[in-house]
């Protein structure tokens, strides 16, 4: 279980500090100084608890001043982390090999958790079990019972766990390297967390309804618990160390450097303190006065903040001199007072083996004493530690810029590199202040990848920086201009051959004909397209410039080829005479052997005018079917007069045995079906049918009358004035007319139509060509509507 203070004990601290908030706080000096402890527990009283990293778990009490020891016990283990529950008077210590709980009162150890993974933070539950995290292993806190791993663990923390509290309230908190703090439920479900802090969370602390966050970055954070809003003061410039409440809802935030300040609950600072070393911890006294605990690497210190009576600014506890203001100390008892400037003063007040110091410069003129002064009569130098006869103090333009190097002293150019070419890693470039390291040392290296930038002396060719203003690259073997590195920008795929390409075609997995490109630098590209050479598809494409990619493999690029998925089909011609059921004009003008003997014949401005559309209206041989070849055009005519001959030998013999005559010499109505209910000619070639519905036309029966009119093919059959057949020289000579029609010379054909006569806004030709049965003339003057229709579909 976790005891904060009373509610009582804070209300009457708060009550002392406010009595004594306008009292100043001087330095009272240390008051302690003992080997080094990893954890301070105020126990109340003047009573301290001290836990060091051996396991050794010592009470204090304070006397006169003096903190006097007054019981030990031993945990013999190498500790970790440290939690003191002062109300049950236990102390819970996390090592490499779990967690062991003792009693203070009994000097006992009243129980041992091992562990796999060593403990890094320990803390106890409001039922009274142990929650240990590890970061060797799980990175996040396990619970234990009595009986062992309970199986509640909070969430993962995959950059560690930095600090750990649980809440009064049960909630377990877990504080990351990575700046985050989550917050989960007593079962260790996480349902909430903090973000964005700004650093690891070295230290969290709970007062009340309050929770302050420590950062390694020097900033302290209060949250509601409630909320989780809340706001932050940079305290100090490096890591927070500990937070100790002061009772009044603020807060004492110790640094790593020994700052202390004072944080009142709107996180302003109102109090300011240094102590030395590493601050453990801050103990606030009932008289008002502060304890500032610290720890250096070997000792732990004891500052207090006091009272001074004698106005000389040393606190009456510690003033040797507590009347005197001109002294107040003799520190190394070497018989002179420590002020320097009073008489018989000290220079050196806690230094026995030295007090005169004739150049002024901090360092006893005592040759045998200690630190004495190598140069007592030069004020601006006082060690040689190299023993190179150059005064170590670097503010001194004649003092030792690498003062524990004694091959080099002189940096011109301040870059860190010695001017001696003889000693230890010469400045390549003495009078340039740069930062190069691998090729040479000291040199200009404007994009700081350690590479030089090359110069009239130093070129790319003895190892400078290929690549000056690009960090990410530095050498280009080939010389194409791109770089070696294949983690840097526009890495060189190709880095020994050089090359100009920028891309590749590569094949699609699983998708035979399907290529994508992908960055490809620095590889041979001879046509100069910036495709890689290798990665071309086809043969010659990677000599073509304006091609790279051939499927089929006709030699003719994709930008080109009419259909690059058969081989047999590179153009608009090939396309069609392969493709038979393709009877667009454009196609049966390309099987058309008199339409392009006529095209021969005419002029570059006369064939771009000479549609086979027009061409078929107007020359061949006068016709006007618009879309037929003439030579299908005669085969017709010829198989029309010969059903003509044999229809009129049935009409006659028909009309010889009919008796019926016309019921009406009224004339004939005929009615034209159209092509649906609303539909028009127009409509069907809109949806890409044009003439294809087998709908429509002239529907006879509905509209005779039921007996037929009389007409010369009602006469009787053998009547001499109506043969029953022609002549069959009558027939001879009609079919002879027409092969003589065929035989005749084009006549002359009308005047070409304008190239502006097609209007200005037909609309562009569908890329897959005209629609199904549509002629060029009706695109011109039905397309838009098509392409409107084809929108709302």
């Amino acid at each position: 279980m976790v005891h904060r203070r009373s509610l009582v004990a804070g209300f009457v601290l708060l009550l002392l500090l406010t009595s004594t908030a306008t009292a100043s706080l001087i330095d009272g000096g240390e008051i302690h100084n003992d080997s080094r402890v990893m954890a301070w527990y105020d126990l109340g009283d003047g009573g301290v608890l001290t836990v060091d990293a051996s396991g050794t778990i010592v009470e204090h009490q304070w006397v006169a001043g003096v903190l006097q020891k007054a019981k030990q016990l031993d945990a013999n283990v190498s500790v970790n982390t440290i939690r003191f529950d002062a109300a049950a008077g236990l102390v819970a210590v996390g090592h490499d090999d779990g967690a062991t709980v003792l009693s203070v009162a009994s000097n006992e150890v009243v129980r041992d958790i091992p562990t796999v993974d060593p403990v890094e933070h320990i803390d106890w539950d409001a039922g009274g079990d142990l929650w240990l995290v590890h970061n060797g292993g799980v990175r996040q806190a396990v619970e234990y019972d009595q009986f062992g791993a309970s199986g509640a663990r909070t969430t993962v923390m995959n950059g560690g766990v930095a600090s750990f509290l649980v809440l009064d309230d049960g909630r377990i908190l877990t504080g990351g390297f990575d700046g985050t703090v989550l917050i989960h439920a007593d079962d260790g479900t996480q349902d909430d967390l903090i973000t964005g802090l700004g650093g690891a969370v070295k230290v969290l602390v709970e007062d009340g309804l309050i929770l302050w966050i420590g950062l390694a970055d020097g900033t302290v954070h209060r949250y509601s618990t409630t909320t989780w809003q809340g706001g932050f003061v940079s305290s100090s410039t490096t890591p927070v160390t500990s937070i100790s409440l002061d009772g009044g809802f603020g807060a004492y935030v110790g640094h790593q450097n020994g700052h202390v300040r004072h944080v009142d609950s709107s996180l302003s600072i109102i109090g300011s303190f240094q102590a030395t070393g590493s601050v453990l911890a801050v103990t606030v006294n009932e008289d008002g006065s502060l304890y500032l605990v610290s720890t250096t690497s070997s000792s732990t210190r004891v500052r207090l903040l006091d009272v001074d009576s004698d106005g000389d600014g040393i606190a009456d506890a510690q003033d040797a001199f507590p009347n005197n203001a001109d002294q107040s100390s003799d520190g190394d008892g070497d018989g002179y007072g420590d002020n320097a400037d009073a008489t018989d003063g000290d220079a050196f007040p806690n230094d026995p083996s030295q007090w005169s110091d004739r150049d002024g410069d901090g360092y006893g003129d005592e040759a045998d004493g200690t630190m004495p002064d190598a140069f007592p009569d030069d004020p601006n130098q006082w060690l040689d530690a190299d023993g190179d006869g150059v005064g170590d103090n670097d503010d001194d333009p004649e003092g030792d810029v690498f003062p524990e190097d004694p091959t080099q002293w002189a940096d011109e150019d301040r870059d860190g590199y010695g001017d001696n070419p003889a000693g230890y890693r010469p400045d390549d470039c003495p009078t340039s202040n740069g930062f190069s390291t691998n090729d040479r040392r000291g040199c200009t290296d404007r994009d700081l990848d350690g590479w030089s930038d090359p110069d009239e002396g130093w070129t790319v060719a003895n190892g400078a920086d290929a690549f000056p203003n690009e960090r990410t690259q530095w050498t280009d073997s080939d010389g194409d201009g791109y770089g070696d590195a294949q983690d840097g920008v526009r890495p060189d795929a190709c880095p020994t051959v050089p090359g100009a390409s920028i891309q590749a075609l590569v094949p699609v997995i699983a998708e035979v004909t399907t290529y994508t490109s992908e960055a490809m630098f620095g590889c041979p590209d001879e046509d100069g397209d910036g495709w890689a050479d290798a990665s071309e598809v086809g043969d010659g494409m990677a000599d073509n410039p304006t091609e790279h990619l051939d499927q089929d493999g006709d030699g003719v690029g994709q930008r080109t080829d009419y259909n690059d998925t058969n081989a047999l089909v590179a153009t608009i011609e090939d396309h069609c005479r392969l493709a038979f059921d393709d009877v667009r004009d454009i196609c049966l003008g390309i099987r058309s052997v008199e339409y392009q003997d006529y095209l021969s014949t005419l002029n570059e401005s006369e064939r771009g005018r000479m549609t086979y559309t027009y061409w078929n209206a107007t020359v061949a041989n006068g016709a006007g079917a618009r879309g037929f070849d003439v030579r299908l055009v005669k085969q017709v005519a010829m198989l029309a007069g010969l059903v003509f001959v044999g229809m009129t030998a049935a009409i006659l013999t028909v009309s010889a045995t009919s008796k019926k005559r016309a019921l009406s010499a009224s004339a004939v109505q005929k009615t034209f079906v159209g092509f649906g209910e609303g539909d028009s000619i127009a409509d069907e070639a809109l949806t890409g049918h044009a003439g294809l519905s087998a709908r429509g036309g002239v529907e006879e029966d509905a509209l005779w009358q039921d007996d037929p009119m009389e007409s010369e093919a009602s006469k009787p059959v053998g009547d001499p004035e109506s043969p029953s057949t022609p002549p069959e020289d009558e027939a001879t000579e009609a079919f002879s007319a027409i092969e003589a029609e065929e035989e005749r010379a084009p006549a002359e054909p009308s005047p070409l139509p304008e190239e502006e006569a097609t209007p200005s806004s037909a609309p562009p030709v569908p890329e897959s060509g005209l629609p199904e049965g549509w002629t060029e003339e009706q695109w011109v003057h039905y397309g838009h509507q098509w392409l409107a229709k084809q929108a709302e579909d």
